[in-house]
């Protein structure tokens, strides 16, 4: 299996949020205020790095706690991303001119004309759905592992972490360096590839 190239996943998600999503290729970073998780995220969803986590709260002492703070941080990179690209979004010259006018009065909406839709009738008989096939790549994931195995992450082509699972003995007694050093090497492991 090749390394998951980030254009790759680029392509995959581009058909479902836009062009405009990835006018800011930059990764981003997002924080959960409960814990202090910080993490880098790049623009498809894909933690890369843990960069500040300063203290193992109780929150981060088991699974689930953990996989909520990941989950934030990942929600908050997203919302940073998408004020960014939409700071850089703006309306055309002409279109902030015309809602000027509209908004001074000096022009006027104009609806547009309505037709009445012809009737419907049920079907007589059988409907099937057009062929459709979905794109093999939005289904695809990629796992990433610890050097030791403590940490497991699966993301996801689209929508990116998926799973997170976590050795509760190393959770329980780890130290902040650790479990940063831990999830930092299962992104990293789930963006390179399986290990030969």
């Amino acid at each position: 299996m090749q390394p998951t190239d980030l254009g790759d996943r680029v392509a995959a998600q581009r058909e479902l949020r836009g062009a405009s999503w990835f006018s800011d290729l930059l990764p981003t970073l997002g924080r959960d205020p409960e814990s202090g998780l910080e993490l880098e995220v790049d623009v498809t969803g894909w933690p890369t790095r843990v960069t500040r986590l300063d203290a193992v709260v109780d929150a981060l002492r088991d699974e689930a706690g953990l996989l909520r703070a990941v989950r934030r941080a990942v929600g908050g990179a997203a919302l940073a991303h998408l004020a960014a690209v939409a700071h850089g979004r703006g309306l055309p010259p002409d279109r902030v001119a015309r809602g000027e006018e509209l908004v001074a009065g000096r022009r006027r909406l104009t609806p547009p004309p309505t037709y009445r839709s012809p009737r419907l009738a049920p079907p007589r008989d059988p409907v099937h759905p057009r062929a459709w096939r979905a794109d093999e790549r939005w289904g695809r994931t990629a796992t990433g592992r610890s050097r030791e195995g403590e940490v497991v992450v699966v993301l996801g082509w689209v929508g990116g972490l998926r799973e997170l699972h976590a050795d509760e003995g190393f959770l329980r007694s780890t130290s902040p360096d650790l479990l940063r050093y831990a999830l930092t090497e299962a992104f990293t492991a789930a963006q390179e590839g399986p290990r030969a």
